[in-house]
């Protein structure tokens, strides 16, 4: 809960941010949303890839698919 707090207020002050201290126009301010969508959207499919590759590898070694083997990655 508190982690879902904390991200939606960072992502409710970028502009503010970067418009007082950074003295960015409102339209620029807001270019930072960009970097962000691409800095979430590019490793979670690679990761769904991975996970992908793992699943099907996991798949043809047992001979039965199963949901845990996509956890197989997460496991430390």
């Amino acid at each position: 809960m508190y982690a879902i707090l904390h991200f939606s207020v960072f992502l409710t002050t970028i502009p503010t941010t970067f418009q007082d201290v950074y003295h960015d126009r409102v339209g620029i301010a807001s270019l930072h949303y960009l970097a962000l969508g691409v800095g979430l959207l590019v490793p979670s499919q690679i990761n769904a890839k991975l996970m992908d590759k793992t699943y099907i590898l996991l798949k043809a070694r047992n001979g039965v698919g199963r949901p845990e083997f996509r956890l197989r990655e997460y496991r430390s």
